[in-house]
Parts: C-alpha cells; sequence; structure tokens
C-alpha cells in the first residue's frame, strides 16, 4: 500500500507507512552516483596484499672433476667451484588501494528506493 504523507513541506512517499523528520537516515547506497543531486564522492582507502616478484641468488659449491691436476698430464683430481643460480620469487607487501564512493552531502538525506539524496537534515 502506497500513501503519500507531507512533512514540514516535504512530500513523501512511502512503501511501509509514514516517515518522521527524525527517522530519517543517511545511507551509503551503490546506487549513489556522481551528477546526482547533493551526493558528494569520498575516497576510500583499502589495504591489500599484493605480490611483488623478485630475483633471488642461490650460490653453493659443487663437486667438480679437474684435469691435469698437480701438474701431470693426464692426472684427474676432485676439487670444488662456486654456481650461482638465480630463482624468481614473490615478496608480500601491503599496498593501499584507492575507490571513489559516493554518499550523501553533509546535512542531506536519502530515502530508500529515491535517486540522490533529496531530503535537508535541517
Amino acid at each position: 500500500m502506497m500513501r503519500i504523507v507531507l512533512l514540514s513541506g516535504i512530500l513523501c512517499f512511502c512503501a511501509n507507512g509514514v516517515v518522521a523528520p527524525g527517522k530519517m537516515q543517511t545511507t551509503t547506497n551503490s546506487l549513489l552516483r556522481a551528477g546526482m543531486p547533493n551526493v558528494c564522492p569520498y575516497r576510500d582507502v583499502q589495504m591489500t596484499l599484493v605480490n611483488i616478484p623478485c630475483v633471488q641468488a642461490f650460490t653453493r659449491l659443487v663437486k667438480v672433476w679437474k684435469p691435469n691436476c698437480g701438474g701431470k698430464k693426464g692426472n684427474w683430481c676432485l676439487g670444488h667451484e662456486r654456481r650461482t643460480q638465480y630463482y624468481r620469487t614473490y615478496k608480500q607487501q601491503y599496498r593501499p588501494q584507492y575507490m571513489t564512493n559516493y554518499k550523501c552531502c553533509h546535512g542531506w538525506n536519502q530515502l530508500p528506493g529515491q535517486s540522490g539524496c533529496l531530503y535537508s537534515k535541517y
């Protein structure tokens, strides 16, 4: 049932009965957009976990057979050499992610189902 209620010079359409001026709510509504009356943008910050690629080096000693050891031709001996390997890894870091949301400007309210903030608090 749809009722039409006149509150201090403001015409309100209500589906669930009478809405008193003190009972109006300021809502953050996803239906609010830029360009609607009395709708202001605000910046919301959310910290998100991001994987940042980086390269790590890993050095190890490897056993190798070396020819001509001890000055003698054809003589083989066991030696060690350093080998460096590179691999990709990820570092996790928190970074801010900024989003623009919209809500009623200060002093204005939105009734459910209305586009924009058309009702003054004062």
